[in-house]
């Protein structure tokens, strides 16, 4: 059936999230160029680059355009969580968890959550995991008073799970 829609590309949109996990939609520009995707939940991310479905080879070709909507797909995430990551050190925590992608939020904060906590036992030993636990306890604590405000959808989506590994690794350490 997708195969033999190739002619009108907006057709692959009902096939998004059985080709791509958590993929809804993708962004048609009027030009047919993909420019971004959509979750299930209405969380948009944008491509670094836009992806021409009609451009050379690739028109009426759609195994060859969705392997670059893949692509560019990861590249551009790539990008993003490169972002982000640094973002986490220069911007306040409660304001760094609105301005990013859902899933980059939860994959950033672990990854900078397991460099803290190796900091804090390489320097510090158990009295370093003791001072981090109440600097999690604050940024746990600070994301509950976040959620009790006027949120979107997807932010109160995104912190009610960032809640969830928070607790968690607090525990953990």
């Amino acid at each position: 059936m997708l195969l033999a829609q190739t002619k009108e590309p907006r057709a692959v949109q009902p096939h998004m999230d059985k080709c791509f996990e958590g993929i809804y939609r993708v962004m048609f520009s009027d030009k047919d160029e993909v420019f971004g995707m959509i979750s299930a939940e209405g969380e948009e991310v944008k491509f670094d680059k836009a992806v021409d479905v009609n451009e050379g080879e690739k028109k009426g070709n759609v195994e060859k355009w969705m392997l670059e909507i893949e692509a560019v797909m990861k590249r551009s995430l790539k990008g993003i969580c490169k972002e982000s990551l640094a973002a986490y050190l220069t911007v306040a925590r409660i304001s760094w968890v609105r301005q990013w992608p859902g899933q980059i939020v939860l994959a950033v904060n672990s990854t900078h959550w397991t460099t803290e906590v190796e900091q804090a036992i390489k320097e510090y030993g158990k009295e370093g995991l003791e001072a981090y636990k109440d600097k999690l306890n604050k940024q746990i604590e600070d994301i509950v008073i976040l959620v009790r405000t006027d949120l979107n959808v997807q932010e109160r989506i995104t912190l009610k799970a960032l809640v969830v590994i928070d607790v968690h690794a607090r525990d953990v350490v």
